[in-house]
């Protein structure tokens, strides 16, 4: 049972179909491959927001899925509510991390991913489930070398200069490429609601264009307004 990265995209908030939902429950390995697929992301990025290293919220996220998947092939599931109960497990299992990380020394925090303000608090961020989601949905816009160097520097704290030779890049290219990517997700975020929606719909969900418009209720013509208002705001001061 494994889970893909943060660049995998995936359409959690669907419903799964009650046959998928009740062959999970009592521990089909196909049917659980269907959830994984699903729900992975949302799971991951509870970890991210928290403000765990990416390495490590993947492993996480693993170990969440194989323990739900396991206590399913044992009958222990009675009722599965997707995605309610791996949600449950991530936040507790995050929650716990970074109590054990808070005896042991200061985390890194996410500066980059919350931009405004200080992190808050974990039970605040516990019950924030929404911008969690807009997180993990705005780590996806970004750019794939943006988005590599985001995690690596700002998440997982790694020196610029590991991560210029981790990606191949030099490290003042690092620093610059992360302070792009701090810039392009102040313009994401400051983005009027509904042109965001739709730009983070195609960029960060993977939806057709079809599919949003069905999504959103607009026309085609709106939706290429949104776009192209989207990618003006986007290069406001230039992208790298």
């Amino acid at each position: 049972m494994s889970t893909n990265g943060i660049g995998s995209r995936s359409r959690e908030t669907d419903a799964l179909a009650p046959a998928t939902v009740e062959a999970a429950r009592i521990g089909n390995h196909a049917a659980w491959t269907i959830v994984i697929t699903r729900y992975q992301v949302l799971i991951l990025s509870i970890f991210l927001g928290h403000a765990i290293a990416h390495a490590r919220a993947k492993e996480m996220s693993q170990d969440v899925w194989l323990k739900l998947y396991l206590r399913a092939r044992e009958g222990l599931i009675k009722i599965l509510n997707l995605p309610g109960l791996p949600i449950r497990e991530a936040r507790y299992r995050a929650l716990d991390e970074l109590r054990g990380q808070r005896r042991a020394g200061p985390t890194a925090e996410l500066d980059s991913v919350t931009l405004e303000s200080p992190e808050p608090s974990l039970e605040e961020q516990a019950s924030r489930k929404s911008e969690l989601i807009q997180v993990r949905r705005m780590l996806l816009a970004l750019p794939k070398r943006q988005r590599q160097v985001m995690l690596l520097a700002a998440v997982r704290g790694t020196p610029h200069a590991e991560v210029a030779q981790t990606l191949g890049i030099s490290t003042a290219r690092s620093k610059q490429t992360l302070s792009d990517a701090r810039a392009r997700l102040r313009r994401i975020r400051q983005m009027p609601a509904p042109i965001r929606e739709v730009y983070l719909s195609i960029t960060a969900d993977g939806l057709s264009p079809h599919a949003v418009v069905e999504r959103q209720g607009i026309s085609r013509a709106t939706l290429h307004d949104h776009l192209l208002s989207a990618k003006q705001l986007i290069q406001q001061g230039g992208t790298r």
